[in-house]
């Protein structure tokens, strides 16, 4: 019997090229007000160029603590983290990371704040511009590029805030949650926008997200933290054939399988019966 999903060997083959990303014994602790709060415990996750990775996970397991430290944001307690093979020190235009919120400028145009992000990349304003137009063009915006945040619903928003980040046209993506709060319509549009844009660059993808149907439809691969301190409980293979739709029933099997991994970690399962 096919399968939309499958777990992934304990002892995967030696990769041909150097990863996009190399997590080695990864270990977070955040000094909390009450004390020191431990995020993450010994994480290990080689991505491929190329590949879409989606993080999933119970609420407070580390999923954002994750990007931030790959974003360069934060530095581990204990051990490595290389992109391309280089040791991550601290943030870079390799590595561009995309919020819950768009976080524009309010005071700028659409076009001015995917143009705000090429600044200091050595491109001229010229430049600047042409790409700023092409890739709200690439996220369909072109009508807006003079709108500000203001006359944008919540998935245009998104939308500059995805072109802004493509266009510095970085060896990784980072997405946190960007979907969240969107309305399921939205959501479903920025789905299929986002596999699309995959299949035509081919960035190397690392995305956080609640929604386990939303990691199926995206995801090459589907990481499941554990409870914090989050640790790698599970690695699901995604096979189901793209383009994929949240609704298709491949994505759905796929789904539960990866909820079945998922809610073994829910408190609230447990509590005494």
């Amino acid at each position: 019997m096919t399968t939309s999903a499958k777990p992934d060997s304990p002892t995967p083959a030696a990769p041909t090229v150097p990863p996009a990303l190399r997590i080695a014994g990864l270990s977070h602790t955040h000094q909390a007000n009450a004390g020191p709060l431990e995020a993450l415990s010994n994480i290990h996750l080689d991505v491929a160029p190329g590949e879409f990775v989606v993080i999933v996970g119970p609420s407070g397991c580390g999923k954002s603590t994750l990007l931030s430290l790959v974003a360069g944001l934060e530095t581990p307690t204990s051990g490595t983290l290389e992109a391309a093979g280089k040791p991550i020190t601290g943030p870079g235009r390799d590595r561009i990371l995309m919020f819950q919120e768009g976080a524009l400028f309010p005071w700028l145009s659409a076009q001015a704040n995917v143009e705000f992000g090429l600044k200091g990349t050595g491109l001229s304003r010229r430049k600047r511009r042409e790409r700023a137009k092409g890739y709200l063009n690439l996220v369909q915006l072109e009508e807006f590029a003079q709108a500000h945040a203001h006359e944008l619903s919540g998935g245009m928003k998104q939308r500059v805030a995805l072109a802004r980040a493509l266009a510095l046209q970085p060896e990784l993506l980072l997405m946190d949650e960007p979907f969240a709060a969107l309305d399921a319509q939205t959501r479903d549009a920025m789905l299929a926008l986002v596999q699309k844009l995959w299949a035509q660059q081919r960035h190397t993808t690392l995305f956080v997200t609640h929604n386990v149907r939303e990691a199926a439809c995206l995801g090459d691969r589907v990481i499941v933290l554990s409870h914090r301190p989050g640790t790698i409980k599970a690695s699901f293979r995604i096979t189901a054939p793209r383009p994929r739709n949240i609704e298709d029933p491949l994505v759905i099997e796929a789904a539960r399988l990866i909820k079945n991994a998922l809610v073994e970690e829910l408190d609230w399962l447990r509590l005494p019966r």
